[in-house]
Order: C-alpha cells, then sequence, then structure tokens
C-alpha cells in the first residue's frame, strides 16, 4: 500500500510542478492512490496521494472525502498534518488551513518551510504584503518554482521592482514554460481563481508580461 500511495504521489507531483517526466503522470496516478487505499484502509499516506489527486482534479467532493481520513489516521504525522494544512487551505479555507498547520508547528517546529505558503496567502489576500513577504522570505525551495513565484507577486504588490524582476528571472529559470501554462500551473498549488487571480496580478505588476 505504501510503495503504491508512494509512487501515484511522484506521478501527481511531477504534473503539480509542471516537470513533465512522465506525460500521463496525474492519470497513472489516480489508480495508484486508489489501490493503495483498497490494499490497506489504514495507510495514512494513501489518503494524502488520494487526497492530493482529486485537489489537483479540482474535485472538490472527493477531496473533502479523502481529506478527512488523513489526520485522524495519526494525529502526530506533522508532514502529513502540514501536507493537508495546505490543500484544506487553499481548496476549502485558509484559516482552516492555518489552524492544521498551527498544530503541526507546535508538535514540531521544524517544519518544511513550504509550511509558510498559507500564512503567506493569508497575508497577502488581506492586502497584508509586508506580513506576507516575511512568510514568503521563509519559504525555501530553491529547485521549485513556488518559492520565486510568491516572492515575485508580492514584491510586485509592494512596488519592489529590482526585486521582483530578480524573482521573476528565477521563476523563469526554474519554469520556462510558466507564461504559457501559468493557469495550470498556479492552480496546482492555489486551486481557486480567487487565489489565481490575486497572484498572477502580482507577477503582472512585478513586470511579467504575457500573463
Amino acid at each position: 500500500s505504501l510503495a503504491s500511495a508512494v509512487l501515484a504521489d511522484l506521478y501527481a507531483s511531477d504534473y503539480q510542478f509542471g516537470y513533465d517526466l512522465r506525460p500521463n503522470g496525474l492519470e497513472e496516478s489516480l489508480p495508484l492512490a486508489n489501490h493503495a487505499v483498497s490494499l490497506n484502509p489504514g495507510c495514512q499516506f494513501a489518503y494524502w496521494a488520494l487526497a492530493l489527486n482529486y485537489f489537483l482534479r479540482q474535485d472538490l467532493y472527493s477531496f473533502r472525502r479523502a481529506a478527512s481520513r488523513i489526520i485522524p489516521l495519526n494525529p502526530a504525522n506533522t508532514y502529513a498534518l502540514t501536507g493537508c494544512g495546505l490543500l484544506v487551505g487553499m481548496a476549502e479555507n485558509l484559516s482552516e488551513g492555518l489552524s492544521i498547520i498551527k498544530k503541526a508547528v507546535q508538535l514540531n517546529p521544524n517544519l518544511p518551510s513550504w509550511h509558510h505558503i498559507i500564512p503567506f496567502m493569508a497575508h497577502y489576500n488581506e492586502g497584508n504584503y509586508d506580513a506576507a513577504l516575511t512568510e514568503a522570505l521563509h519559504i525555501n525551495t530553491p529547485d521549485c518554482f513556488w518559492d520565486s513565484m510568491l516572492r515575485a507577486a508580492v514584491y510586485g504588490r509592494l512596488g519592489m521592482r529590482e526585486e521582483g524582476l530578480a524573482a521573476l528571472q528565477e521563476l523563469m529559470r526554474l519554469q520556462p514554460s510558466f507564461v504559457e501554462h501559468n493557469h495550470v500551473l498556479l492552480q496546482s498549488l492555489l486551486f481557486s481563481e480567487q487565489h489565481v487571480d490575486a497572484v498572477r496580478a502580482g507577477l503582472v505588476a512585478a513586470g511579467l508580461k504575457g500573463l
């Protein structure tokens, strides 16, 4: 079950990060995640892989069902808590996602740096761009375009032109097809059109053309 779930997660993540190493990865991922759940309904990572699949497919009903099973299977798994907080925050409610991540931080202060994405988005949507920038600067995923994308967006909102252009250059280095596929790539993290439009506006303000 765990092996199947991990493979499902790898295929789904390949799609989410826009690597395209496996062209049909997302289509192959869902059967693997369902297989993992069928082999062991007590496997927490199997439900994570399933929830991620439905998140990427914009299937909110199925996402809710899968995500609701993740935390109860092991509330002390802070990686699962953090991942669930990220997906729930984007797909459902930023406040709910933030609450989940705060519980994870209480259990483990050394979480992956991407746990700052939800507080970033909460501040960004409220127009608290200085606070959003503080969160963005704590995200340390140098090989993933999310890092530079979010920094560029908030730099754009703050009118920090030089910093914004530098972040955009890094974004385009990491994801050269970002402009062409921006909606899919934005949606793969941000889920809702509200979040997508808000971050896209920040990128345009930073100087990204063609969006």
